[in-house]
């Protein structure tokens, strides 16, 4: 079971500690005592706050594809126990390059690639379909429209 959450307060995550949680937080989050987040992840996401968020020791962090290797590197040098999401995101649309997209989150080194797109029409969706039929068994990853 997956629960997406987006929240000012963590205090009532204690009932769902078993469940796989992904917090979408804009700030580092007052979580509960001995509570390890599953995936954190952040829509307005600068080095700082994503530092202060891997300081938290989540199993993942959703790092965006636009910082650079270095970034990534740094991460995964002070955080080891932090699995690292190379993530993509395109919301007006899904392009012809997922290929070159796929190569670029690839070269960043991260454990998990997610990309994510906007789907214009069911064929957007039968290519990401195809596409991630394609690379799922290469790397782990995820990627929907």
């Amino acid at each position: 079971m997956s629960i997406v959450l987006s929240l000012q307060s963590c205090e009532d995550l204690a009932p769902h500690s078993g469940h796989c949680i992904e917090l979408r937080v804009d700030r580092v989050p007052k979580l509960p005592p001995n509570f390890r987040p599953f995936i954190l992840t952040t829509n307005h996401p600068t080095k700082e706050l994503l530092c202060e968020l891997a300081a938290l020791h989540p199993v993942y962090l959703d790092v965006p594809a636009h910082f650079p290797q270095e970034f990534f590197v740094k991460l995964r040098h002070q955080f080891p126990d932090v699995q690292l999401i190379a993530s993509y995101h395109d919301y007006e649309k899904t392009g012809d390059n997922l290929e070159e997209i796929f190569k670029q989150l690839l070269a960043l080194r991260p454990d998990l690639i997610k990309i994510a797109t906007f789907a214009q029409s069911s064929v957007d969706g039968l290519k990401m379909l195809l596409f991630l039929k394609k690379h799922a068994k290469r790397f782990p990853m995820t990627a929907f429209c």
